[in-house]
C-alpha cells in the first residue's frame, strides 16, 4: 500500500512539474494599458468618434485589430503620437500581422519622426517581404531624403508585387525624375494618366517632367494650376480605409462637405451635416451648407427656412445673402426653361434675387461676390447697365476670376461697348485658357465684328481643346459664311 501510494504521489509531483513548465510556455503577455485619453485638443465630433472606439477597446483590450481601430481613430482625428502608441500595442499583441507595425511607422513619418520610421518600415519589409504598402511608403521616404540607390530597390521590389498599380508606376516615374531620366519618366507618366484619370498627383508630376524636358506653355501651366493641392497616394491594406471612417471634426465635415456639395453629392453631404450640426447647433457655416445641401436635393423649403434662420441670427452675415441669390436665380431659371424668361413669376425671382445681393453690398460694398451676385441678378433683370457697373466692380476686386469676365462680356456686347466687352473676354482667356465656350465666344465676337483673322485664332484655339465640339463646327460654319461674304465684296 505505501509502494502504491508513493508511486502515485511521485505521478502527481510529475505531472505537477510537467503542467507547470507547460503552463510557462503558454503564459501570454499581458496586454500594454490603454492610452490616457485626457484634455484632447480635439472638438465634439471628434471626442464623440474616440470616445466610442475607446469603450470598445476597453472591453476587448487583448484584441488587436480593436487596439488597431483605436488607433485609426486617434490617428485620423489629429492624435498622431497617441495613435503611435496604440498601433504599438496591436504590434505587440499580434506579431504576424505586418498593417500594425506599418501603420505605427507610417504615422511617425507623417509626424516628422523621418529616420526612426524609415528603420521601422525597413524592419516590416525585411519581415513581411510581400506585404506591398511598406515597400511603397519606404520608397516615397528614401525619395524625400535624398536616397535614389535605397528608393530604387525599394521600388524594384514593390513593382515586383503589384506591376500594374498605378500609384506605383506613378512613383516608380518620380524616382526616375529624381535620378536624370525625365524622358523615361515622362513615358510611364502619359500612359499612366491616360489610364487613370483622377489621379492628380501622376499629373501634377507630369505637368513638372514637361518643365524638365523643356515642353512649357498655358497647357503645362493650367495642368499644374489644377493639380496644385495633389497628394501621394501609396498601396494600402483594405483594412486602411477605416481611417476614412474615422475622420471627423467640424473643419474636416466644412471640408469635405463643401467638396461634396461641389460634386452635386448634396443626398451624401446632407445627412453627415445633420449629424455634424446636432454637435454644432449654433455654427452659421454649418447651417450654410445644410442649406445648400437642401437645396441640392430639391427641398426648397427647407433650404429657405435655413437661410432666413441664419440671417435672423445674424443679419450681417454675407455668404447667406449670396446663397439667397443663387438659390432664387436657379429657381428663376428653373422656372424661366418652362414658361420663359419674362413670364412674372421668373422675374419675381430674380428680383427677390437682386434685393438679397443688394443687402449683402449695403454690408459689405468691398466684397466681389457680392457685387458679382448683384450684377448676375440685374442681367437676369436684362438691367445690363447697372449689371455693368457691379459686374466692373466685381472685376476691380477679384481681378483674377475669369468667370466674372465672361459675364460682363455677355453684358457689355448685348449693350454693344464691344471694347470692354472684347478686353473682358481676352483676359478671360489668359486666366483659363481651356475654356472651350470661352473661346468660341471669342470667335463668334470676332465674326459679328468681321475681323476674320482673328476669328479664325479663336478658332484655332477652340478646335485644338475640342474639334468635334458642335460649337466649335458652328464657329467655322460663320467664318465660312465670313470669308464668302468677303470674297463677294
Amino acid at each position: 500500500m505505501s509502494r502504491l501510494l508513493c508511486t502515485w504521489t511521485s505521478a502527481l509531483f510529475i505531472l505537477g512539474v510537467i503542467l507547470f513548465v507547460a503552463g510557462g510556455c503558454q503564459k501570454s503577455v499581458a496586454p500594454p494599458p490603454i492610452v490616457a485619453l485626457k484634455n484632447l485638443p480635439v472638438d465634439a465630433l471628434q471626442l464623440r468618434v474616440i470616445l466610442d472606439e475607446q469603450r470598445k477597446t476597453a472591453a476587448d483590450i487583448k484584441n488587436p485589430e480593436q487596439r488597431g481601430s483605436l488607433a485609426m481613430a486617434l490617428e485620423a482625428n489629429g492624435l498622431p503620437a497617441l495613435a503611435i502608441e496604440e498601433y504599438h500595442a496591436a504590434s505587440i499583441l499580434d506579431t504576424n500581422e505586418p498593417i500594425w507595425p506599418y501603420r505605427e511607422a507610417s504615422t511617425r513619418l507623417d509626424s516628422g519622426e523621418t529616420d526612426r520610421a524609415i528603420e521601422e518600415l525597413a524592419a516590416v519589409t525585411e519581415k513581411f517581404p510581400a506585404f506591398a504598402p511598406a515597400w511603397h511608403r519606404l520608397a516615397t521616404a528614401r525619395i524625400d531624403i535624398g536616397d535614389d540607390v535605397g528608393a530604387e530597390d525599394a521600388i524594384r521590389r514593390l513593382m515586383e508585387l503589384v506591376p500594374d498599380s498605378i500609384r506605383a508606376r506613378t512613383t516608380a516615374a518620380e524616382i526616375l525624375v529624381a535620378t536624370g531620366d525625365a524622358p523615361a519618366a515622362l513615358k510611364i507618366l502619359e500612359k499612366v494618366t491616360q489610364e487613370d484619370r483622377q489621379y492628380e498627383w501622376a499629373y501634377r508630376l507630369l505637368g513638372h517632367v514637361y518643365l524638365r524636358v523643356g515642353q512649357s506653355g498655358p497647357v503645362v501651366e493650367s495642368l499644374l494650376q489644377k493639380t496644385m493641392g495633389a497628394e501621394r497616394k501609396y498601396e494600402e491594406d483594405a483594412r486602411e480605409n477605416k481611417l476614412l471612417t474615422f475622420q471627423t471634426g467640424r473643419v474636416f465635415e466644412l471640408k469635405l462637405c463643401t467638396s461634396l456639395l461641389e460634386q452635386n453629392r448634396a443626398d451624401v453631404a446632407l445627412p453627415r451635416l445633420q449629424k455634424a450640426l446636432r454637435g454644432f447647433p449654433d455654427d452659421l457655416q454649418l447651417r450654410l451648407l445644410v442649406a445648400q445641401a437642401h437645396q441640392g436635393v430639391g427641398n426648397k423649403t427647407a433650404a429657405l427656412k435655413e437661410i432666413h434662420r441664419i440671417l435672423g441670427t445674424n443679419p450681417k452675415f454675407i455668404s447667406a445673402y449670396l446663397l439667397k441669390t443663387n438659390f432664387e436665380i436657379q429657381n428663376g431659371d428653373r422656372l424661366a426653361a418652362s414658361v420663359g424668361a419674362y413670364n412674372n413669376d421668373v422675374r419675381s425671382h430674380y428680383r427677390i434675387a437682386a434685393a438679397a445681393a443688394t443687402e449683402a453690398i449695403s454690408h459689405a460694398p468691398d466684397n466681389w461676390r457680392a457685387q458679382f451676385a448683384r450684377g448676375r441678378a440685374e442681367a437676369k433683370l436684362s438691367n445690363d447697365a447697372v449689371a455693368r457697373i457691379h459686374l466692373k466692380k466685381a472685376r476691380e476686386l477679384e481681378p483674377d476670376s475669369s468667370e466674372i469676365c465672361m459675364h460682363l462680356f455677355e453684358v457689355c456686347r448685348r449693350l454693344n461697348d464691344r471694347a470692354l466687352a472684347l478686353a473682358t473676354i481676352e483676359t478671360a482667356m489668359e486666366l483659363d485658357p481651356e475654356n472651350l465656350t470661352g473661346w468660341v465666344k471669342l470667335g463668334m465676337f470676332h465674326v459679328t465684328g468681321e475681323n476674320l483673322a482673328e476669328a479664325q485664332k479663336a478658332l484655332q484655339r477652340a478646335a485644338r481643346i475640342n474639334p468635334a465640339h458642335p460649337a466649335v463646327q458652328s464657329l467655322r460654319g460663320r467664318i465660312a459664311n465670313l470669308q464668302s461674304k468677303k470674297k463677294d465684296n
